[in-house]
C-alpha cells in the first residue's frame, strides 16, 4: 500500500509581516533589531537632504506654569535622564534635538508655527480660551547638515509642494532601477510608522528604534546628522527634523530666543513674541528685552493657562 503525505511548505514571511507581529508593549528589541539586520544596510534607499551653512532651524518649548527658560541649555536637547519614554524619533534615555526647518516653498507656514502645532495641545483644542506661554529659539547652521529622509509615501492632509515633488521623484527613480525589495519594503514600512498620529508613547517603539539603528548602528547611515520628516501634527504642511546631540554641539549655534503668547479664543488663535534675548549674563543666563510691538490690550479678559 502506498501512503501519500501532503507537506505544506509555509512561505517565508516578508519584512512587513514580521514587523506586524511585533507588539510594541512587549518591547522585544532583540527581535526588532534582528529584522533590521536581516536587510543589507547598504541597500537601504533614502532621500538625502543637505541643509546648508547659513540656514537656521527653530525649536519650541512650552513654558511650565510660572517658569521661564533662562539658559541656553534649557532650550537645547534635554539630558538623557529626562527622556524616560519613547518619542517619535528617540528611544528612552537617549535624547535627541527636535526642531523645524524651512521648506523650499516660500508659501509654506513659518517653522515656528509648525513647531507650535507639534508641541501645543492647547492649540489643538478648538474650544479652549486663554493664553499659553511658550519659548521659541533660533539655531544657526554653521556647518552643513546631512540628514536622511524616509520616502514620503504616507498621505497627509495638507501636504506642501516640496513633499509632493519628492514623492514624484522617488516613485520615478525606483520604477527605473533595480532595488533590493526587502530594503525598500523596510523603509516604506517605517515611512508609514513615522507618519502615524500616535496617542501613546509606546506606539513609537518601532520607528524610534529604527531611527536609532540608522543613526547609531548601521554602518552606511550612522555618519548622517539626523532625519527629516513631514510634520504629522501639521498634516504635512511643513518639516520636522531630529538631530543627534553631537551634531547640535558641533554644527549649530544658538542665535536667540523669544517668549511668545499664544492668545486663543476657540478656533481663533494668534502667536505673539513678547520679548527677545539679546545676549547672556556672566553666569550664562539669557538677557531678555521686551518686544516693542506687542500690545498688552490683546490679553484683556483672558487668563494664562501656564
Amino acid at each position: 500500500m502506498i501512503h501519500i503525505k501532503l507537506i505544506e511548505y509555509a512561505m517565508e514571511e516578508n519584512i512587513s509581516q514580521k514587523l506586524n507581529k511585533i507588539s510594541p508593549v512587549e518591547e522585544n528589541t532583540d527581535e526588532l533589531f534582528s529584522i533590521f539586520n536581516s536587510v543589507d544596510g547598504y541597500a537601504l534607499p533614502f532621500v538625502i537632504f543637505n541643509i546648508q551653512a547659513g540656514s537656521f532651524v527653530v525649536r519650541q518649548r512650552i513654558n511650565l506654569k510660572g517658569k521661564d527658560f533662562n539658559y541656553i541649555s534649557e532650550l537645547s536637547y534635554p539630558p538623557n535622564y529626562c527622556c524616560n519614554t519613547y518619542g517619535r524619533a528617540n528611544i528612552p534615555f537617549h535624547s535627541m534635538f527636535y526642531c523645524c526647518s524651512f521648506s523650499m516653498n516660500n508659501n509654506s507656514p513659518l517653522p515656528r508655527y509648525i513647531a507650535l502645532q507639534e508641541t501645543s495641545s492647547f492649540l489643538k483644542d478648538t474650544n479652549s480660551i486663554g493664553i499659553e506661554r511658550s519659548t521659541c529659539s533660533r539655531w544657526d547652521v554653521v556647518q552643513q547638515l546631512d540628514v536622511l529622509a524616509l520616502p514620503f509615501s504616507a498621505n497627509y492632509d495638507r501636504t506642501i509642494a516640496d513633499i509632493e515633488q519628492i514623492k514624484i521623484e522617488w516613485n520615478s527613480i525606483f520604477n527605473d532601477v533595480n532595488i533590493d525589495k526587502s530594503a525598500l519594503e523596510l523603509v516604506n514600512y517605517m515611512s508609514d510608522e513615522i507618519a502615524k498620529d500616535s496617542r501613546s508613547a509606546i506606539d513609537y517603539f518601532k520607528i524610534a528604534n529604527f531611527i536609532y539603528f540608522l543613526l547609531y548602528l548601521n554602518e552606511n547611515t550612522m555618519s548622517f546628522d539626523g532625519l527629516i520628516y513631514p510634520s504629522v501634527a501639521a498634516g504635512g504642511e511643513g518639516f520636522n527634523m531630529v538631530l543627534k546631540p553631537e551634531t547640535v554641539d558641533g554644527k549649530l549655534k544658538f542665535n536667540a530666543a523669544s517668549l511668545c503668547y499664544l492668545i486663543k479664543n476657540g478656533i481663533k488663535a494668534e502667536l505673539y513674541p513678547i520679548n527677545q534675548s539679546v545676549g547672556c549674563n556672566l553666569d550664562g543666563s539669557l538677557i531678555y528685552v521686551p518686544h516693542k510691538d506687542f500690545d498688552n490690550s490683546k490679553c484683556d479678559g483672558l487668563s494664562f493657562i501656564n
